[in-house]
């Protein structure tokens, strides 16, 4: 499947690690590690919340919320998106997703 150049920039924020939405968006325009100049610009939130959703269902990326009586986030089932909004949760990489990226990433270098 073809994917567009977003998906790879918000897989690549995710690839060490777990992040929060406003960590994602930070990521992908940092100035020396992000990929704004790739994108013509700055990224929007608007973007994120239009991208991420679809990279749920295609299972590239997980989602996890925070719950109250719990100090861990709790992970959500691949491939389900949550009932809060998108900027409460944080998201990181399946098994799938990261070799996704692997591939993406191999083909940058």
């Amino acid at each position: 499947m073809t994917r567009l150049a977003i998906d790879y920039f918000i897989l690549d924020a995710l690839a060490n690690d777990r992040e929060s939405f406003e960590d994602i968006l930070r990521l992908v325009n940092h100035p020396e590690i992000g990929w704004a100049s790739e994108a013509g610009g700055p990224i929007a939130a608007a973007t994120l919340l239009t991208t991420l959703p679809r990279l749920v269902r295609d299972e590239l990326v997980q989602v996890y919320v925070e719950r109250a009586d719990r100090p861990e986030l709790e992970v959500l089932a691949v491939g389900r998106l949550p009932s809060m909004p998108l900027e409460a949760c944080y998201f990181g990489l399946t098994a799938r997703g990261q070799v996704v990226h692997g591939s993406w990433a191999t083909g940058q270098g």
